[in-house]
């Protein structure tokens, strides 16, 4: 009988099918659930160049600031079609992220 997938897991799997990148992501998780841990910390396990670092942070203040996931991921493309697009393409995300939080 299989086990049932984590919150964590069934999100992860919602976004990737990539074994390599959801044993990182896992291992981030678990790390970050550890004393001294923080956004640097968890990016470093990623090797992401500065220019996308850049943006992640970025994005965590905006969200932090309350800015909805639709309008953030809008405001990062200069086409207002892509823009659109993006914006809609998160919302759909936003949707299976909450219903799989949700879900018992």
């Amino acid at each position: 009988m299989a086990t049932k997938a984590t919150k964590a897991e069934q999100i992860i799997d919602h976004f990737t099918n990539d074994p390599v990148l959801k044993t990182k992501i896992l291992a981030s998780i678990q790390q970050s659930k550890g004393k001294g841990v923080n956004v640097a910390h968890i990016l470093a396990n990623f090797n992401l160049d500065p220019g996308t670092t850049a943006t992640v942070h970025k994005v965590i203040a905006m969200m932090t600031a309350g800015h909805s996931p639709h309008s953030v991921t809008a405001s990062l493309h200069p086409n207002p079609t892509t823009a659109s697009n993006a914006a809609q393409l998160i919302s759909e995300h936003t949707g299976t992220v909450r219903y799989i939080l949700q879900s018992k």
